[in-house]
């Protein structure tokens, strides 16, 4: 049981070691040498090469280019007329279009507004009363005279506010 305990944290200590050997190894090169042993090993063939490929991301850059840039600018090209994309761009011109039909429909006149209201709650009381499939028929022509009331309702008090303000 006490080996498992002390053989949890062996990676840990690695770990550890080798960032200390890196800070005394980086003190000694840049700190007391000042970079001369770094500058002459550059100037060495296997020097060069090696500072050139650390330089450069390690060939990391090249390989993720490799692997997802040029698959990726491929396939775009491939299909640059994307029906998935052309679909998403019907959805702003249904908008666009939607916005300057019902802009047309604001008015201001209060009439307009409850005979529109009054009409939708008409549709919608016919399709309840289908729905329900009520028997009795005198309801129907009572759920379509209720919004056509609230209108004529709404067209008088307009009437009465028109009149207050001096207008016919």
């Amino acid at each position: 049981m006490a080996n498992q305990a002390e053989g949890k944290h062996t990676a840990e200590f690695i770990a550890m070691g080798a960032m200390i050997a890196g800070l005394i190894l980086a003190a000694l090169l840049y700190v007391v040498d000042k970079g001369r042993m770094l500058s002459r090993f550059k100037q060495s063939s296997i020097g060069g090469a090696l500072y050139y490929w650390c330089y450069n991301g390690m060939g990391f850059d090249a390989l993720y280019d490799l692997i997802f840039v040029k698959p990726f600018l491929f396939i775009g090209r491939l299909f640059k007329a994307d029906p998935v994309d052309k679909t998403w761009l019907l959805l702003p011109k249904l908008v666009s279009t939607g916005n300057k039909v019902l802009s047309a429909t604001q008015t201001g006149s209060l009439r307009g507004y409850a005979a529109s209201f009054g009409l939708g709650v008409a549709v919608l009381l016919v399709r309840w009363y289908k729905m329900i499939e009520l028997q009795q028929t005198w309801m129907l022509p009572a759920l379509i005279a209720i919004p056509f009331i609230a209108g004529l309702l709404c067209w008088l008090v307009e009437r009465v506010n028109n009149c207050r303000a001096g207008s016919p």
